[in-house]
């Protein structure tokens, strides 16, 4: 309970002092957020590779999990090889586009830090 000016002066220099945390906090998240993108743009196409592996392995387990007769199975998994450059484009533009310039990895990473600290 608030009795004395001095209790009420404390408290109001702890609320600007939250403010500007948050403000600090805000800032570097749109830091992380401009760098994410940046990467993005320089380092085209070392993600496009990593997306190339994410979608054989996926497509792989994928094919083996959902098609158990033998000749399908080697038929499927051509057809996923051949369709990967098409694909690759897709991801890579829908990721660009919805992971990065909506924040999702910035915000992803910045979850992971809080939960760390606790």
């Amino acid at each position: 309970m608030l009795t004395t000016r001095q209790d009420i002066l404390n408290v109001t220099q702890i609320i600007p002092a939250l403010s500007e945390a948050k403000q600090l906090e805000e800032s570097r998240k749109q830091e992380v957020q401009l760098l994410i993108e940046n990467l993005f743009e320089r380092e085209e196409a070392t993600i496009k590779m990593i997306l190339d592996c994410l979608y054989d392995i996926g497509a792989t387990n994928l094919i083996n999990q959902k098609i158990s007769l033998p000749i399908a199975n080697r038929m499927a998994k051509k057809v996923a090889k051949l369709s990967k450059g098409g694909i690759r484009i897709i991801i890579f533009n829908y990721v660009r586009k919805k992971w990065v310039l909506s924040g999702f990895i910035t915000n992803f990473l910045l979850r992971k830090l809080k939960a760390t600290l606790k």
